[in-house]
């Protein structure tokens, strides 16, 4: 596409070849590929660099991983979402977004008309943001 659009010559193309060089420092191994009909399916593959290991995803007795750990990764990688959802449900209701006495998500509220009709949501309250702390 930068071909195309004339854009060989630029510092996106310069930062995307840069970009691909790094990846390429650490690629290595084998792949085993079958080709059918116009198509490449991976069908293997192998290397010495490789993040997966069968000892890590074992959950025997010699755990490596804890699963409880994935929580509080999913609430972090997940939070400007919600940030923005929480922002989004007050500049479209006028309404505040986080109410103190909230206990958490109720479904739809009040009666729902026509086949385009907005639905109308309950404010919710997040226990990781706090009411009158700017993120």
């Amino acid at each position: 596409r930068l071909v195309y659009d004339g854009r060989w010559f630029t510092s996106v193309r310069d930062s995307i070849s840069h970009c691909c060089e790094r990846i390429a420092q650490r690629t290595t191994g084998e792949v085993v590929v079958r080709l059918y009909k116009g198509t490449a399916t991976t069908i293997q593959r192998k290397s010495p660099l490789s993040l997966y290991s069968e000892d890590f995803a074992t959950f025997g007795e010699e755990e490596v991983y804890n699963q409880k750990h994935a929580e509080g990764f999913i609430r972090l990688f997940t939070l400007p979402e919600r940030i923005a959802a929480l922002n989004g449900m007050q500049l479209t209701t006028g309404r505040e977004a986080l109410l103190p006495d909230d206990p958490g998500v109720a479904p739809f509220i009040g009666p729902r008309t026509g086949p385009l009709a907005q639905p109308e949501f309950k404010p919710v309250r997040d226990p990781i943001i706090k009411e009158g702390n700017a993120v």
